[in-house]
């Protein structure tokens, strides 16, 4: 009877461990490809299982919730032949919550109209009931700095404020979101290196950046000229553990290399250390 009992401890212990170890990049990458090749494919059942309990993310009408999204992917306007990542990256953020960031080449259309051939995406992973899933993902084309300037697109405004933009957790992160935008605005170096969290990392059409690139191009070497900004639209996520996920649209006046400050959206994940939110990983995305 001991024996047994204390084997089935062993067992227990270990199966616990194996449910709580950290994720590898191989893991979650290969989950990240089981999702796209589900879309190119247009395999509905897919994704119930997938998506997270408080999955978010933006489409063309903007902000989408698991409902919002599992509708939207039951039946996509596209048609995409092939999908590859590569440069990958895996960044644990908590025992519970893991950030994936890759260089994306996809040929095929959506909507009738061709794709683009190069993204920089990546998304936020968590673990519910000991599988990871999907709880955060975005896709924004590469861009390429040998192309001529486009003119940016036309953006819908954001819906009024709203309950979700009033919660005390949304108008802390607000708050601390606040402080990168300024430093950014006023070139703050000693501001900016107060309000990022230290190893954060930011994913954009530019591509992907460390924290040292970060500020490099946000502040000591910035090519841009702020004269105001906006946060709209904020919303709180809460992922696991002291992760929380700030999702907002960003916008400004002024120019940046010359060019007109484009509105992104933007997903920033935020931890609670000691009771202050710093950003840990971020990604912003032109809207579609």
């Amino acid at each position: 009877m001991n024996a047994n009992s204390n084997a089935a401890n062993a067992n227990a212990n270990a199966n616990a461990n194996r449910a709580a170890a950290a994720p590898t990049k191989d893991e979650l990458m290969a989950l990240e490809r089981n999702a796209h090749e589900a879309f190119r494919t247009k395999n509905a059942g897919f994704w119930d299982g997938f998506l997270s309990s408080n999955f978010t993310a933006y489409s063309s009408e903007g902000r989408m919730d698991k409902a919002a999204a599992l509708k939207e992917l039951a039946n996509p306007n596209c048609d995409i032949k092939s999908i590859t990542l590569t440069d990958d990256q895996m960044t644990p953020l908590a025992p519970d919550v893991a950030a994936v960031s890759y260089k994306m080449t996809s040929d095929g259309t959506c909507g009738g109209k061709k794709v683009p051939a190069e993204h920089w995406a990546g998304g936020l992973y968590v673990r519910e009931n000991g599988q990871w899933k999907g709880a955060y993902h975005a896709e924004a084309p590469a861009s390429d700095p040998k192309a001529p300037a486009s003119s940016p697109p036309k953006v819908n405004p954001p819906p009024p404020p709203s309950a979700a933009g009033s919660d005390p957790t949304t108008q802390a992160l607000v708050a601390a979101e606040t402080r990168i935008w300024e430093a950014w605005k006023n070139k703050d170096a000693a501001a900016m290196e107060s309000a990022l969290g230290k190893d954060f990392t930011f994913v954009s059409s530019m591509g992907r950046w460390d924290r040292a690139q970060v500020m490099k191009n946000w502040v000591t070497d910035s090519k841009c000229d702020v004269k105001s900004y906006s946060i709209l639209d904020p919303k709180a996520t809460p992922m696991a553990n002291n992760i929380t996920l700030l999702t907002f649209q960003g916008s400004g006046t002024g120019t940046c290399d010359g060019q007109p400050i484009q509105t992104e959206w933007y997903g920033v994940a935020y931890m609670n250390e000691a009771g202050t939110w710093k950003p840990v990983w971020a990604i912003s995305v032109p809207p579609m």
